[in-house]
């Protein structure tokens, strides 16, 4: 008997579980926007899956007031740019709308794809779209 893989099968199979969950969320909350409400309201809340048991709970948990992502303090900033500028750009608007870049690192932009993620050279332009929205 060769071992291909460490992993455990009951870790592998609750993330497939979790995973489809998420992609069905995913397509509710498609549908929802558009009007079509026939697969059922997006759930708002926490969810846990017990798989022991094979059901789900749903609980309430209250939001961080302070999270940068959710809470009160959240910035939203919509940057629009020609096709032709350069990347770089992005991050002179961020730092103009008050956004602060971290002193000891690089500024980077990243694209995120199915198999890399992928890091732009900053004196190029990449952007195919005349919006992109960014958040802290």
């Amino acid at each position: 008997v060769i071992i291909i893989d460490r992993h455990d099968p009951g870790i592998i199979t609750i993330n497939s579980v979790i995973s489809a969950l998420q992609s069905h969320e995913v397509v509710k909350i498609i549908h929802w926007k558009k009007g079509h409400k026939g697969l059922g309201e997006p759930v708002s809340n926490y969810v846990i899956f017990n798989a022991m048991t094979m059901k789900l709970y749903h609980i309430e948990k209250v939001k961080n007031p302070d999270c940068i992502q959710c809470g009160k303090k959240k910035r939203r900033v919509v940057i629009k740019m020609k096709p032709n500028s350069i990347c770089m750009n992005i991050i002179k608007t961020l730092e103009k709308n008050g956004f602060q870049l971290e002193s000891d690192l690089e500024p980077i932009i990243t694209l995120l794809d199915f198999n890399e993620i992928l890091i732009l050279d900053l004196e190029k332009n990449y952007l195919k779209v005349s919006s992109c929205t960014c958040w802290n």
